[in-house]
């Protein structure tokens, strides 16, 4: 209620990647500030940028960049900014097309991310990388325009309806410019050598990231971890031992977004579900945090049911 403006941008993100400093800092959106309006610009990312260190050096040596943390958020950023001066300087003092930039960005970057960006103009572009690794959802009707990275999060009776919300395709860009939204291709995954698909698509979020009401890349998060259950359920090495011994046998979910993989495989290996264990919920999340630390923290953030 404090904040009144037609757009903005807001992220409850955490960086993932890249060496974690301030987390105040470190919080998204990353603003770079400019007295030129289409020069300045905001942007949100979900990214995991695995050569990050190597233009971490590139733009401090060779450019002078002040860089103030370790996250790759911050690189992706001055890697934008500095593309954008770049092509200005080629196209002869002419200003670049943001496909342009997102062109020659796609060509720096080895990794995966989906970036929502808002310049000093109000223009608002949610593009992705050429393989599709990371969810990226739209949403228009007469009320608003929105952009989030789940499709759950939009597809709400108060937001839209679930068929007006679409999925930002690999290696494009959506585009909110003065009330008319837009769609261009700037990269493909062929462009890129490494590549043997056309798309890839990160199987974390199916296990862990998203909410089960979401989908991604037209699949339902729900019934993806359902079929994981079903497969484990089949695949089991003990499942003889179990047919003869099922009361031995329990299966318990951890953590919560395991529920519907273990409710399935129970159901396959026709033995008992129970939740076994319960998170604290303030703890956070762990896997992202270093080997010294995390097993004191999963020890401290799980409690037995008894």
């Amino acid at each position: 209620k404090y904040l009144h403006a037609p757009e903005g941008i807001v992220h409850v993100r955490y960086p993932t990647a890249g060496r974690r400093t301030n987390r105040r800092l470190e919080a998204q959106p990353f603003h770079l500030r400019s007295g030129i309006p289409w020069e300045e610009f905001m942007l949100a990312v979900n990214s995991n940028m695995t050569n990050a260190e190597a233009y971490r050096d590139l733009l401090k040596r060779d450019y002078g960049y002040r860089l103030n943390t370790g996250v790759d958020t911050e690189i992706m950023m001055h890697l934008l900014d500095l593309i954008k001066h770049e092509l200005y300087n080629e196209q002869g003092k002419k200003r670049p097309s943001f496909e342009d930039v997102l062109e020659r960005f796609a060509q720096c970057v080895d990794g995966d991310y989906s970036i929502v960006y808002m310049d000093g103009e109000g223009d608002l572009h949610a593009f992705c990388d050429p393989l599709g690794m990371r969810p990226l959802h739209y949403a228009e009707n007469e009320n608003m325009f929105a952009v989030a990275s789940e499709s759950s999060a939009l597809a709400r009776p108060s937001f839209f309806r679930p068929e007006e919300v679409k999925a930002v395709q690999p290696g494009h860009v959506v585009s909110y410019h003065r009330g008319a939204v837009s769609e261009k291709r700037f990269a493909i995954s062929s462009s890129l050598e490494h590549c043997v698909q056309d798309t890839a698509r990160c199987h974390f979020e199916f296990v862990y990231f998203m909410k089960r009401a979401s989908s991604f890349a037209g699949i339902s998060t729900h019934l993806f971890r359902k079929r994981l259950g079903y497969y484990l359920g089949r695949s089991e090495p003990l499942r003889e031992h179990i047919a003869v011994h099922p009361d031995d046998y329990l299966v318990v979910p951890v953590p919560k977004t395991a529920r519907p993989a273990a409710l399935e495989m129970a159901r396959i290996l026709k033995i008992d579900y129970a939740e076994g264990m319960e998170k604290e919920e303030e703890s956070g999340r762990t896997f992202i945090e270093d080997d010294g630390k995390r097993r004191d923290l999963i020890e401290d953030k799980y409690m037995y049911v008894t």
